[in-house]
């Protein structure tokens, strides 16, 4: 993904109707878009959108390092509650493009960033304007031992009684 014209905007999920997939590839857009998953409508999207890169399923750290490689990550589904692709993206340190609607809300907030997050950020004066910041690297290097190359270990382990061993 490398080599692909600037900024790279992802969509990791599965490849159905109800996602909202279309609404994404038919963004007139600058840069390159690339789509990780497979599902029903995966075959017909992929002769539909040439220009699009399909990479199919991923899992563990080749998914992560997928997302490390992106610029934004993009959720179009406007019926989805929860979307942990969200989680997924924020953990490794990329800004989330979604509709404003239940669920994305809930997980990103108004500003892409994290409900949480953005307001750790607001607090030392960070607008967030510039992706390519000091701000934004500093946290993105923070973030890679926070997960996301840890995403091939699968769920933590959690102690009788509650909380991470």
């Amino acid at each position: 993904m490398e080599d692909l014209p600037r900024p790279i905007l992802l969509n990791v999920g599965r490849v159905a109707p109800e996602k909202n997939i279309e609404a994404f590839l038919e963004l007139d857009v600058e840069g390159s878009k690339v789509v990780v998953g497979g599902g029903p409508a995966l075959d017909r999207m992929r002769a539909a959108y040439p220009e699009v890169l399909f990479l199919g399923p991923k899992h563990g750290a080749e998914l992560a390092s997928t997302y490390t490689a992106a610029d934004v990550f993009v959720f179009p589904s406007r019926t989805d509650t929860f979307g942990l692709v969200n989680i997924e993206a924020l953990a490794c340190g990329l800004p989330v493009a979604a509709f404003p609607v239940p669920g994305p809300l809930d997980i990103v907030g108004e500003d892409g960033r994290g409900i949480h997050g953005a307001t750790r950020y607001r607090r030392r004066g960070w607008t967030g304007d510039s992706r390519r910041s000091g701000a934004h690297w500093r946290g993105r290097r923070k973030s890679r031992g926070c997960g996301c190359e840890g995403a091939d270990r699968g769920p933590p382990r959690v102690r009788q009684g509650g909380g991470p061993l």
